[in-house]
């Protein structure tokens, strides 16, 4: 977790690692229990190319798509499992939808007809819409409180 600091950014508990931005997440997704510990310096979240930044949230800006995500991070899933997601949207209306997932390495096809999300981006995942939500819910009109407050 990081938090704001009169001085700036700090980690709350999690080492003397200033600069840092971590997330983790466990869970049971499908049939496989996963558990992942990220951490990546500010000075590389501060030059990562935005081209490929927007080219993952691009893939997620669609409400249609993050149903497909949800219902992939249960575990892979046919492409007339997907459709029955999506109340029976046309095949056309799902392949679309699948091939952006499918460009921004976020989903993956081990076989025909067969969607997943590979293992290790189930819970890089989970934290993008974690954060999709934290970001909508933000007050702007508040500063954060002062430490110790």
């Amino acid at each position: 977790m990081v938090g704001l600091h009169d001085d700036g950014l700090h980690d709350d508990g999690l080492g003397d690692d200033a600069g840092v931005v971590t997330y983790s997440g466990s869970g049971q997704f499908g049939p496989h229990a996963v558990k992942l510990r990220q951490r990546q310096d500010l000075a590389t979240v501060f030059a990562a190319d935005p081209e490929t930044v927007a080219h993952v949230f691009g893939a997620l800006a669609s409400p249609v798509r993050i149903q497909l995500v949800r219902a992939l991070l249960d575990g892979q899933k046919t492409s007339q499992e997907l459709r029955g997601v999506l109340d029976d949207a046309s095949a056309g209306q799902l392949y679309h939808h699948l091939r952006e997932l499918l460009a921004a390495g976020l989903v993956v096809q081990p076989a025909r007809s067969v969607y997943a999300i590979p293992f290790s981006k189930v819970v890089a995942t989970c934290v993008a819409v974690v954060a999709a939500l934290d970001l909508a819910a933000t007050n702007h009109q508040a500063p954060p409180p002062a430490p110790g407050d």
